[in-house]
């Protein structure tokens, strides 16, 4: 691929960026076990 020069710094800031949240999302735990934890406390994961 070849890239203009002067997008070149805006494309790898979106690269950054996206490194970071895949990084980030690396660390966290899936949405739909956020979402079960989240819930009332006294279900269990059957009752949900």
């Amino acid at each position: 691929m070849v890239f203009d020069p002067g997008r070149l710094p805006e494309m790898m800031g979106h690269l950054g960026k996206g490194l970071q949240a895949f990084r980030k999302g690396l660390h966290e735990p899936p949405e739909s076990e956020k979402a079960s934890q989240s819930d009332d406390p006294s279900k269990t994961s059957r009752e949900a």
